[in-house]
């Protein structure tokens, strides 16, 4: 009689386990990933100046100065400059000191108009994209001239004119940083300089994930980064099936494009310690951490599903990734390239209807056959716990 009892109680837990798989398992997901690329560019401008300082100047007297900004860098830049003049001495340590008594618009310059802009702030501001590896297609100044009314104050005096350079990446927004337009200074910036929006769509669970770029790359605002920048990439988010969806996102390990150790480490390094993503959806901040999504045991790790939401049925929605790198960055992790993986995954359960579409993804799928033929196992255990407790019971 022990041994009955126990039998049907195998019977009746496997029947009830196969019955509570089967209702959890309903639940199905698909899942399609994309290999997203950063790349790490030099950034660096300089003057360019081609001059040999006179023994002496003399009131009335023009020399030539040309002063140029070239790119000497891997990355397309705008430059702005401010001049600052002054008449001092040097002593005999190198140090110059200057002589706040004199006037400094004694030395007169006349600046280029053309391909330069004035404002009040005190810049000159280049009109156009300074390429990489380019110099200003025309000068800031090619000359200045002491003035005729320098008397024997200025005699023996140095005379020294300081060009100061600043520059940002030809992808920044000039109105939040300068406060210029691209208007004002006559640009018109290429395509890749604009905020691309990617996508990710789902089509259903016949065909899965669609993603927009041609290699699965969402991270299309974020090449030629250089320390301390900031930029913004908007990725779409839409449901195009008939089903309503639960939309998850991960991050995973993946492969770099490197050719030793060495540098292995400091694509480590960039991804994990320097390199600092925010993704916000409509509820809100999703993630803030390493773009590599690897927030040793913190809760909002991207290591694990972070819900983006529940899309209805042609539903579609924004997502805003924006990645910060710091400016302590060491200049060895210059033109390197980091991949980060990144996983989306519908989830649904099997009471929807699915629609069909024709473009190929990548992932997993759950069959429809292998949830009835769940539950038909557990039927079948269920009643065959319930013949052997009766086959037992008559005996007895």
């Amino acid at each position: 009689m022990k041994k009955a009892k126990t039998l049907t109680g195998i019977f009746a837990a496997l029947g009830i386990s196969t019955f509570v798989c089967a209702g959890v398992l309903g639940y199905w997901k698909i899942t399609g990933s994309t290999g997203n690329i950063l790349t790490m560019s030099s950034f660096k401008n300089q003057i360019e100046e081609e001059y040999h300082a006179p023994a002496h100047v003399d009131p009335g007297q023009t020399v030539d100065k040309v002063v140029n900004v070239k790119n000497t860098g891997t990355a397309d830049s705008m430059v702005r400059v401010r001049i600052k003049k002054m008449f001092g001495e040097t002593r005999e340590d190198g140090t110059f000191v200057p002589d706040d008594s004199l006037d400094p618009d004694m030395i007169q310059i006349r600046c280029n108009t053309g391909a330069w802009l004035y404002r009040d702030d005190g810049y000159y501001y280049y009109k156009g994209i300074l390429k990489a590896g380019t110099g200003t297609r025309e000068p800031l100044f090619r000359s200045y001239t002491l003035s005729r009314k320098a008397d024997n104050a200025y005699r023996k005096k140095e005379a020294r004119i300081v060009v100061a350079i600043e520059s940002v990446q030809a992808q920044d927004d000039l109105g939040d940083i300068w406060k210029i337009s691209d208007k004002e200074l006559g640009i018109s910036r290429p395509h890749n300089y604009q905020n691309i929006s990617t996508e990710v769509i789902y089509l259903g669970r016949k065909d899965g994930f669609q993603m927009s770029e041609k290699d699965t790359d969402l991270f299309a605002s974020f090449k030629n980064l250089t320390p301390g920048c900031a930029r913004t990439q908007k990725i779409l988010l839409e449901n195009r099936s008939e089903e309503e969806i639960q939309l998850y996102l991960r991050a995973e390990n993946t492969a770099q494009r490197s050719a030793n150790n060495r540098t292995d480490k400091l694509v480590k390094e960039l991804l994990e310690k320097y390199a600092v993503i925010e993704i916000t959806g409509d509820q809100g901040q999703l993630y803030c951490g390493p773009v590599s999504g690897n927030l040793s045991g913190k809760s909002n790790s991207m290591r694990e599903d972070i819900c983006l939401g529940t899309f209805k049925a042609k539903e579609s929605r924004k997502l805003q990734v924006k990645l910060a790198l710091s400016d302590e960055m060491d200049n060895q992790l210059n033109e390197l390239t980091g991949k980060v993986r990144w996983v989306f995954t519908a989830r649904g359960d099997d009471g929807k209807t699915t629609a069909s579409g024709s473009v190929v993804q990548t992932g997993d799928r759950t069959a429809l056959g292998m949830w009835i033929a769940l539950l038909g196992f557990s039927v079948l255990f269920l009643i065959g716990a319930f013949a052997l407790e009766r086959s037992y019971s008559r005996r007895d």
